[in-house]
């Protein structure tokens, strides 16, 4: 399964996807800074995931995408 990530203020992609391994436990994205290219003037904030497990994203999906 895919999943998708959106800015959850314009709701816009912010064009990085992770796909699954099937391992609950796993690490996702460790180390990786994600800024939304739409909105960084009026919102400006970096985002990134620490500590979040494979488990955790999949039970946050709808659909495949996740608002962060």
């Amino acid at each position: 399964m895919k999943i998708e990530f959106f800015c959850k203020y314009c709701r816009k992609s912010l064009h990085v996807a992770y796909e699954t391994t099937g391992d609950k436990n796993t690490k996702v994205l460790q180390g990786i800074i994600m800024t939304c290219g739409h909105c960084h003037n009026k919102h400006p904030r970096a985002m990134s995931l620490h500590n979040v497990t494979e488990g955790e994203l999949l039970e946050k999906a709808v659909a495949g995408k996740i608002y962060i």
